[in-house]
Parts: C-alpha cells; sequence; structure tokens
C-alpha cells in the first residue's frame, strides 16, 4: 500500500496539467501586457489592436521572444520579452495565442497546435526575433 501512494504521489506531482489561453496570459503576460492588453506606456506595448498579432508574427513571439525597437499603434517601445517556448507546450502556445487574438475587441483568425509545432520545429533553436526579422519571414 505504501509503495502504491508513493507512486500516486510521484505520478500527480510530475506531470505538468496543460494551461488554458487565459491561464497561461495570467501567468506569463499580465504583468508586463497588463489586465486589460493595454500595456505599460513607454515599457510594455499594447496588446489591444496591435498589429503584430496576425501571420505567425505572435507565435513566433511567444515561443522564441522578442528584442530591440517596435512599433505598435503609432508608438515605438524598445525593450526585450523573454522566449516562453521552453515553459509552454504547442497546446498552451496557441491557447494563449487565441486567447490574445480574441480579446480586448481584437477579432483575429485562430491559430491550432499544429501550426504551433510546424513553427516550433522549423525555427528550432531560434533565439530572440527583431521586428524586421519578423516582418521578413511572415510573408
Amino acid at each position: 500500500m505504501f509503495l502504491y501512494a508513493l507512486g500516486c504521489i510521484f505520478a500527480c506531482t510530475s506531470s505538468k496539467a496543460e494551461k488554458s489561453g487565459a491561464e497561461v496570459y495570467s501567468t506569463y503576460c499580465v504583468h508586463c501586457h497588463q489586465e486589460n492588453g493595454q500595456g505599460v506606456a513607454k515599457r510594455y506595448p499594447p496588446l489591444a489592436g496591435s498589429e503584430w498579432l496576425t501571420g505567425t508574427k505572435l507565435i513566433k513571439i511567444v515561443l522564441h521572444g522578442l528584442h530591440g525597437d517596435i512599433v505598435v499603434r503609432g508608438e515605438t517601445y524598445s525593450n526585450v520579452m523573454g522566449p516562453w517556448g521552453y515553459a509552454l507546450s504547442d497546446s498552451e502556445v496557441a491557447g494563449v495565442v487565441n486567447h490574445i487574438r480574441s480579446s480586448w475587441g481584437n477579432q483575429l483568425a485562430p491559430t491550432n497546435i499544429e501550426e504551433v509545432g510546424r513553427i516550433r520545429k522549423k525555427y528550432e533553436g531560434r533565439h530572440s526575433w527583431t521586428a524586421a526579422e519578423l516582418e521578413s519571414t511572415d510573408k
């Protein structure tokens, strides 16, 4: 009985439960981009109404991070966003991308787990993106 209980404790604590897109946002994104998706003036860009949410750009940013100048809604931001691909599954990345694309008035097409997996594999080993690199690879 003791070994069964020990095995159950190990199995229950060692498996990672998948988080929903809203949960991922609350855990990893809200500190900079805020609950309302408006970001922090001059520090962290807004996600509400951002032109960077379409195509594969947002997936690449979540997976690999972003550095350097980026213009969002006419304002320039120069900061670093760390990569989250090492901590998030394809399902969680798709979930948070879809959460962002459908929140704060955003009404953009959703992505899926297969698209995230394809991008993760294609750019395996990739480090942080710049805005120019995202523009050139999202054609």
